[in-house]
């Protein structure tokens, strides 16, 4: 009788060892929790662009001076070059443009005027440019700002002579100016 004891004695030994087990497993299975997270990323597209762009000529004359413009792109840059023929001193060309913002994020400009690339010496011409308003060039999606750029020939300028020079408009995705 005493095996029998013995093993009905480690049988429900066993069987306790077992539930405790068992209970410990329910417990941290209550406890334990698994969270997924699901994310989706779009990005969006920077895209200015040169819009309404308009030449002013403030002759005061008929010399035959004129002012043109061609408009540049590469990459994220875009560039306006202002062309004036047949210069003479006291001549005026503004070209007034918006810089339009076509794509789905905010733009962040960085608007510069280049030097005159033809070789012309101080004195001969001045060349200009601003944006309004001056303290925000961040252009959100569908905005748009505007600019101008003033090239104004000086009493040196050479005769029957070709200047041209560049805006040139550099944008970033941004929010703060």
């Amino acid at each position: 009788m005493m095996v029998r004891r013995r093993i009905k004695r480690s049988s429900i030994l066993a069987v306790i060892a077992l539930v405790a087990l068992l209970s410990l497993g329910v417990g941290y299975a209550a406890w334990e929790q698994t969270n997924v997270i699901e994310g989706k990323v779009a990005t969006g597209n920077l895209s200015v662009t040169f819009a309404d762009v308009n030449i002013e000529n403030g002759a005061t004359g008929d010399y035959g001076a004129t002012c043109t413009y061609n408009l540049g792109e590469t990459g994220t840059t875009r560039t306006l070059s202002l062309i004036v023929n047949n210069a003479y001193p006291g001549y005026e060309c503004k070209a007034l443009f918006d810089l339009k913002n076509n794509g789905t994020v905010p733009a962040k400009l960085d608007l510069t005027t280049s030097s005159w690339n033809d070789g012309s010496k101080d004195g001969e011409i001045e060349f200009t440019g601003d944006c309004n308003p001056k303290d925000s060039l961040v252009i959100e999606p569908g905005g748009s700002v505007e600019c101008w750029a003033l090239a104004k020939v000086l009493d040196n300028a050479q005769q029957n002579h070709t200047y041209t020079s560049k805006v040139t408009a550099h944008f970033t995705f941004g929010t703060e100016s």
